[in-house]
């Protein structure tokens, strides 16, 4: 996903990839992260054209956030055809597998695979 502005557009982007993988997964045990993720960019869809006093808005709503959502999205595709992927997201995705865990947990897995890895 690449986002050519403008910011409140990219945002939005960003969000309707992260429903469609939601929507795909259905009751798959690896959508509850996308669901909140997409929240998440409700609320910035939000601060956005709220005005929120954002020092470089195209940049963080823009690039930043559309890259931070690639790592994500890039890993997920992976996931799904069966390629490697990063060992964070290889834990959180085979403990949704299991259905051992409950949706928190999926999202706390999640979460902990995108901001302590991807983020960095």
């Amino acid at each position: 996903m690449t986002c050519e502005g403008p910011v409140l557009g990219c945002v939005q982007d960003a969000r309707r990839a992260l429903e469609a993988v939601r929507d795909e997964l259905r009751c798959d045990h690896r959508a509850p992260f996308p669901a909140i993720y997409a929240h998440l960019q409700r609320s910035l869809e939000r601060a956005v054209t709220g005005g929120a006093p954002f020092e470089e808005p195209s940049w963080l709503a823009g690039q930043l956030n559309t890259g931070f959502l690639n790592l994500y999205l890039d890993a997920c595709e992976a996931d799904r055809a069966g390629r490697p992927v990063p060992q964070a997201w290889r834990a959180a995705f085979d403990a949704a597998r299991t259905a051992d865990v409950n949706a928190g947990q999926d999202v706390l897995l999640g979460a902990n695979a995108h901001i302590q890895r991807d983020l960095p």
